[in-house]
């Protein structure tokens, strides 16, 4: 019987089927392991686990990136909003001291027969008045009127009784902010009401009114002495 040499004995190779080199392009964490099974070539597993080496550097790469990500952004959000705190609290300061709110209301009435408009400005009184019964008291109003028939009016108006007659000359107190107490005359409405007294002087009134911040004005009512009423009237937007 002959024996054969060393250098005559040869290995069979196994073949890498369709199917597993299928599976290690695809997926190669998983079945490049099979190419450590005896009878693949050095040649098979080079190339194998050098995909697999590929595929995995690029998935490390990719999640590096991603982790990144979230640093930076939120750097400059902090930046941003850094930025905008340090020059928010100048912004809304500027915008509110330039001016203040008015408290006047404003209207109009449109006579039809005759094609004529009267204009109003009014504000509310601050404090509220509190009188016995029968009258209410509350806030005053005080009304500036405007009408092609009479002209210009200053109407004082609360639920009480003025005591204030043009043929006694009777006379209300008013001080615009912190000037001297001045005496403007006073008259009752043309219907006897007595919840309402018209100023006289009315230019000199409505002249002083839109430079004040502040008028008081000081009337006597029937049974109840002289009371105080002091308006908010800067801003007054009238001609």
């Amino acid at each position: 019987m002959t024996i054969p040499s060393t250098g005559s004995v040869q290995v069979a190779k196994t073949k890498v089927g369709f199917l597993l080199g299928l599976g290690i392009l695809l997926v190669p964490f998983v079945f490049v392991w099979w190419l450590l099974r005896s009878g693949y070539s050095t040649f098979a597993r080079i190339v194998g686990f050098g995909w697999f080496a590929l595929i995995l550097l690029i998935v490390i790469g990719n999640s590096n990136r991603t982790n990144l990500a979230p640093t930076a952004t939120t750097s400059q959000l902090q930046s941003t909003a850094t930025d905008s705190g340090s020059q928010s609290p100048r912004t809304p300061t500027a915008a509110t001291s330039t001016r203040p709110a008015s408290k006047w209301s404003y209207s109009e009435d449109v006579d039809q027969m005759r094609g004529t408009t009267a204009r109003y400005a009014s504000v509310t009184s601050e404090i509220k008045l509190s009188f016995g019964f029968p009258y209410k008291g509350g806030n005053a109003t005080l009304t500036l009127r405007r009408r092609p028939e009479d002209g210009l009016n200053i109407i004082l108006e609360v639920k009480g009784q003025f005591l204030c007659s043009s043929f006694r000359n009777d006379r209300v107190a008013v001080k615009f902010d912190d000037g001297p107490i001045q005496r403007f005359g006073c008259s009752e409405p043309s219907d006897a009401r007595t919840g309402e007294l018209f100023i006289n002087g009315e230019n000199r009134f409505v002249a002083k009114l839109k430079k004040a911040r502040t008028v008081i004005i000081e009337a006597e009512f029937y049974q109840e002495g002289r009371r105080q009423m002091q308006f908010d009237v800067a801003g007054l937007d009238w001609k």
